[in-house]
């Protein structure tokens, strides 16, 4: 009786050895995907990993293998030699017709714009004497990561300074911009909006009525082409970091901006070559996503975007050009031709900036 009480054990043991190894990959599965798409250097957010087990077996071995870039610091993660990689794993248990998730906490230690990899799903089967290997899903939403701001007096105050000049260039002086009709001088208009040949006609004095959309207050350049100098990388982050430097001084004025870069990006829907003027959380949010994405190398040149930049100035536009380099003939040539076209220019460069990786 006992025999055949083992016997009928080992046979049901062979079979949920079989059921479990022939089944596995069918009945457990996992993906991952984080809590947030965009966010702060340095910032903390959450790996999810949601592993299913839809049989009727329990699965006492899930094991997770997962390979993150270098700049998503996850907890318990390591550097691997060779790489710029890191990796880490975990093990769970979960029950029959179950569903987990498990959250590991992580760090963006770097600007850009990354997609987590697929990973490997590994799950030991009844008698744990062999372990199967099956791709984890990785739900592939992007993580774009902010620079940080460069944060100094003494851009508020060359900013600050700049922005003044601006202001009492436009009030001083007519702007070009698109007349969108007339009315009938109140007083209050600047002296510069009388239109003297309509007022002329014997309507007593008439002043125009602009586009104010027309033409731009002010505009950010990034432009990061090295012309011909060798590469540093840092030297771009650093300009990207003095970029949002600039934007956060803008935004404390409640100064509208456009903004162009030459810098190519990576995924997103937005022509960050040229975004019209406008101001606020979502305009300024809208072009940090766009600073996150930026990569290594160039859409344009720095000569082309700048040329497309001087075609939508007039008279009183402030350009801010944040470049690599301030001893560079092409910005030298860039700042006689932006006088000539009645724009005032102030370049910032990031060689003269602390990098703030």
């Amino acid at each position: 009786m006992i025999l055949l009480f083992l016997l009928f054990l080992v046979l049901a043991a062979l079979i949920l050895e079989y059921w479990s190894v022939d089944r596995a990959p069918e009945e457990v599965g996992a993906s991952v995907r984080t809590d947030r798409a965009i966010l702060e250097q340095g910032e903390t957010f959450s790996l999810l990993y949601t592993v299913t087990n839809t049989g009727i077996l329990p699965r006492s071995y899930v094991h997770i293998c997962q390979y993150t870039p270098g700049s998503i610091v996850a907890k318990g993660s390591s550097p691997l030699r060779f790489t710029e990689e890191r990796v880490f794993d975990f093990r769970i248990w979960i029950g029959p017709r179950t569903k987990r998730e498990v959250r590991i906490p992580a760090e963006a230690a770097r600007r850009g714009c990354y997609r987590l990899p697929a990973f490997s799903l590994m799950t030991g089967d009844f008698l744990g004497l062999r372990e199967q290997r099956q791709a984890g899903k990785s739900e592939g939403r992007e993580l774009v990561i902010w620079p940080r701001a460069v944060k100094s007096p003494s851009l508020s105050r060359a900013v600050g300074g700049f922005l003044g000049e601006v202001s009492v260039r436009r009030f001083l002086y007519e702007d070009p911009v698109l007349t969108v009709g007339f009315r009938e001088y109140t007083g209050r208009e600047p002296m510069k909006q009388i239109s003297w040949t309509r007022s002329a006609q014997g309507r007593g004095l008439m002043v125009r009525n602009p586009d104010h959309t027309a033409m731009p207050r002010a505009i950010v350049l990034v432009d990061t082409d090295s012309r011909g100098a060798l590469f540093d990388a840092d030297l771009v982050e650093t300009a990207f970091s003095l970029a949002r430097g600039v934007l956060e001084c803008l935004e404390k004025a409640r100064t509208p901006y456009a903004f162009s870069m030459n810098a190519a990006v990576l995924g997103g829907t937005k022509d960050y070559g040229w975004i019209p003027e406008g101001s606020g959380r979502k305009h300024f949010e809208g072009i940090l996503e766009g600073l996150g994405r930026a990569q290594y190398t160039d859409r344009v040149s720095g000569e082309e975007m700048r040329n497309a930049c001087l075609a939508r100035c007039g008279q009183g536009t402030g350009i801010l050009l944040v470049t690599l380099h301030r001893q560079d003939d092409s910005v030298s040539d860039f700042a006689r031709r932006a006088a000539r076209a009645g724009a005032e220019l102030l370049v910032l460069a990031a060689e003269e900036e602390k990098p703030c990786l």
